[in-house]
């Protein structure tokens, strides 16, 4: 968060919306089946890179059996892989 008072404001917000402009450009440019694909891809990609942040190392592909309902049988991994379906 940027306060009002913040010299930086304006150029960051411009920034902001410069980018949300290109993106939904971007989207726009790409055939519906390119952008479903795209989305699931970077939800999974978000979603490991978040839980590694938080010091869950959660690999993708056990991310993905998650979202499909197929858990571990090991405790730890399950317990994992939910918080990351939660995510």
């Amino acid at each position: 968060m940027l306060s009002e008072s913040s010299t930086h404001r304006k150029e960051l917000t411009d920034l902001a919306i410069e980018l949300v402009a290109k993106s939904a450009g971007f989207r726009r440019s790409l055939p519906p089946a390119i952008q479903t694909s795209l989305a699931t891809m970077v939800r999974a990609m978000n979603c490991y890179y978040s839980n590694l942040i938080e010091g869950h190392d959660t690999h993708p592909i056990d991310i993905e059996r998650a979202l499909q309902g197929n858990y571990s049988s090991d405790v730890k991994k399950r317990n994992l892989q939910k918080e990351a379906k939660a995510h």
